[in-house]
């Protein structure tokens, strides 16, 4: 996005981003209480329209991604997913203006929290069972 002048968070075509979740799977509500639930939304395209609402196809090589990954197990729950046997499946995005943070849980217990690799617990996030990356990762 090095080449777009003012990237939108919040949708196509540069739309800004007001306090919006999206989650691949379910309302889970992993973020703070002033971007609440998410909205599911488990549609892969890179125009801005799917689960993650940044618009990749303005970089002017092209989106580096044909496509927007999903857990393969997505939407799946008790004891499909996590270390804990309880989480859902799902990839989750949240945005406030230039602010932003993706969310996974680890199906992994190596990966989990407390585990021998974990990076849940150690990502910096403000949650200790979800693995959080982004600018902001109090959202």
């Amino acid at each position: 996005m090095s080449d777009i002048t003012s990237p939108g968070l919040g949708g196509p075509n540069g739309a800004s981003c007001t306090n919006a979740a999206r989650c691949t799977s379910g309302t889970t509500e992993f973020f703070s209480a002033s971007i609440g639930s998410c909205g599911t939304n488990a549609t892969t395209t890179v125009d801005g329209n799917g689960w993650v609402s940044v618009d990749l196809a303005d970089i002017s090589s092209g989106s580096p991604l044909s496509r927007l990954p999903l857990d393969p197990n997505n939407g799946q729950g008790s004891g499909d997913c996590a270390a804990d046997g309880t989480t859902i499946c799902f990839y989750a995005f949240g945005c406030n203006g230039t602010n932003y943070e993706i969310n996974a849980v680890m199906e992994s217990t190596k990966f989990a929290d407390d585990g021998g690799a974990a990076v849940e617990d150690t990502d910096g996030g403000d949650q200790l069972d979800i693995y959080e990356v982004g600018n902001n990762l109090a959202l």
